[in-house]
């Protein structure tokens, strides 16, 4: 019960996540032909945090309070340079440095199957002031998994996990 553990060890409000993680080059652990691979992970997020690297990344690569109408045009134009030579199995050019150049700084590529909130609201009112492990347990006890598993990528399928 990784997920209850890494949920009752929370100090203070977030939430808890089971994520399938892809790997964009698809060569990893467990790859199967035509399929992509990647991994079941935990993460744990405060406050109004998010699996979601787009979220809080800001898309825009100038602040246009300090930029002049030349710098502007001199962005504008930087971002639509095309290598010369786009051959190649590894580097920025490559088809798998094409999608990882897609992610935000620090981005990864989750796919969020289940959440579980972790503020003191969800669970001090029926389960108390030092109630939040039986409000975990109670949680997990209820959990509908025929809709966690409508949820799971197609190829995290294949891997499965286990609910102990």
């Amino acid at each position: 019960m990784t997920m209850l553990d890494t949920a009752a060890g929370m100090f203070g409000p977030g939430f808890v996540w089971l994520v399938y993680a892809r790997d964009p080059s698809g060569t990893g652990a467990g790859s199967k032909l035509g399929a992509r691979a990647g991994s079941w992970k935990i993460l744990n997020t405060y406050l109004a945090g998010t699996p979601y690297p787009e979220a809080g990344f800001r898309q825009q690569g100038i602040d246009m309070n300090n930029a002049t109408p030349d710098s502007y045009q001199a962005y504008m134009q930087s971002q639509h340079l095309q290598p010369t030579n786009s051959a190649g199995s590894f580097g920025p050019y490559s088809q798998v440095g094409r999608e990882r150049a897609k992610l935000p700084p620090g981005g990864t590529s989750l796919i969020p199957v289940m959440c579980v909130s972790t503020w003191e609201h969800t669970y001090m009112y029926d389960f108390g002031l030092l109630g939040k492990r039986k409000y975990l347990n109670t949680w997990w006890d209820c959990v509908d998994w025929g809709v966690v598993e409508q949820n799971m990528p197609r190829e995290a399928k294949q891997l499965g996990f286990q609910r102990q």
